[in-house]
């Protein structure tokens, strides 16, 4: 009963799957280049032929990575940056609009921190912590949106955050993992074995 971007319908209507605004050029840093400025005609296409009866989505940690935006100049840039944050919060709150836009409900999931033990910019607590600050601001510009806790499920948790059968990689979710957000959330039975990946946007 939720989408994103690049997906198929499943049967039962339910995909616990990530999804971005755009895939960034290579791991760890990213060109926000012409593929990106797409991702809305590809959303609203999506949700036309989907057609769900909600919405699950959520930044990720691709958007705290380090980034070029064409539209910000040659710079690499970074969450915590004044014009790229003033600029995903832009983004994000398209991507919001984009996806009411067909009447239904929206569920926006905050991004708990990544449990890693390489060094890598997407897995400092600090970027993932602005990110959610920057996204919170973005939904409460939309409004309309409902926002389900996921980094405080996590996180506040001190066995759940370093649980590596519910995140098998320390983001992504496994096979159990799924079925306890699918409960948390209480979704159908169905969706939790519908994908090998955590629910994030």
């Amino acid at each position: 009963m939720a989408i994103t971007p690049g997906l198929e319908p499943s049967p039962a209507r339910v995909r616990l799957r990530p999804g971005r605004l755009c895939a960034p050029a290579a791991a760890g840093e990213g060109d926000a280049g012409e593929e990106c400025a797409r991702w809305a005609e590809r959303w609203a296409d999506r949700a036309e032929r989907f057609q769900p009866d909600v919405v699950l989505t959520g930044a990720s940690p691709w958007d705290a990575i380090d980034r070029k935006v064409p539209a910000l100049g040659d710079r690499w840039l970074h969450i915590g940056d004044p014009d790229y944050d003033a600029w995903l919060r832009g983004e994000l709150a398209q991507a919001l609009q984009v996806l009411r836009a067909p009447g239904v409900p929206v569920v926006w999931f905050s991004q708990p921190h990544i449990d890693r033990p390489q060094t890598a910019p997407e897995n400092d607590p600090a970027r993932v912590d602005r990110l959610n600050a920057v996204a919170a601001e973005a939904v409460d510009a939309v409004g309309g949106t409902t926002v389900a806790d996921y980094a405080g499920w996590i996180d506040d948790d001190p066995v759940r955050s370093h649980d590596h059968e519910l995140r098998v990689d320390g983001l992504h979710l496994g096979e159990r993992g799924r079925s306890e957000v699918a409960d948390w959330l209480a979704l159908p039975p169905q969706a939790a074995g519908r994908s090998p990946s955590a629910v994030t946007g």
